[in-house]
């Protein structure tokens, strides 16, 4: 498991929790409904048939009927020695999900209603996204747990776990789904859920 300074911890931390109380205070007074319709439209604009298949398909990586069975897979198989990443990785992604639905239901944002969907569209609040907090998560306790400083292999790994979490995030933008600054707080949700988890195991090391 990869192995932060604490005060670059504690900074991450302080940084995206100042980005998320900013985002709310921007996005409730509507100072960010001229970005969100505008990265809507562009996303829209984009349409066809080849990227409607991609995006429907690579959306799934966000939920949690695909992330919680692998989740419960990994921490069943590895190795009693990985118990620390595993208390990390419990209280990180479990603590994303319930603080982000937690925000949903406090602010009680509408979905977007801008352009046509391309899927029914989900029943529950829209701010933050849970599909991008849920992989955001996921991918960057992966990194944690197999990133090595100076491997090729932990670079070429990190490369393929950012993609595969923006682009799901992307998705939920290009289905119309949710606005561009409800991706960006799930971003920020799960930095924050992570990196609290970390502090947490160091601390408790100390």
């Amino acid at each position: 498991m990869i192995q932060l300074n604490k005060s670059y911890i504690i900074i991450f931390i302080m940084l995206s929790s100042v980005s998320l109380i900013s985002l709310i205070y921007y996005t409730y007074n509507g100072y960010m409904t001229n970005f969100d319709y505008m990265v809507l439209k562009s996303f829209y604009q984009l349409k066809n048939t080849i990227l409607n298949h991609f995006f429907l398909t690579i959306t799934w990586l966000g939920s949690l009927w695909i992330l919680l069975p692998l989740s419960i897979a990994i921490l069943i198989f590895l190795p009693y020695q990985f118990k620390n990443f595993k208390i990390v990785f419990v209280v990180g992604f479990l603590s994303t999900i319930v603080i982000t639905h937690t925000i949903k239901n406090i602010f009680e944002r509408q979905r977007p209603s801008f352009f046509d969907t391309l899927i029914d569209m989900p029943l529950d609040f829209s701010f933050p996204s849970a599909h991008t907090a849920q992989i955001t998560a996921f991918t960057f306790l992966l990194w944690v747990l197999y990133f090595r400083e100076g491997s090729l292999k932990s670079i070429l790994l990190s490369s393929i776990l950012l993609l595969i979490a923006t682009t799901v995030a992307s998705s939920r933008i290009y289905l119309q789904v949710h606005f561009p600054s409800d991706v960006i707080a799930g971003f920020l949700v799960a930095i924050i859920c992570c990196f609290t988890a970390l502090l947490t195991i160091k601390s408790n090391q100390e």
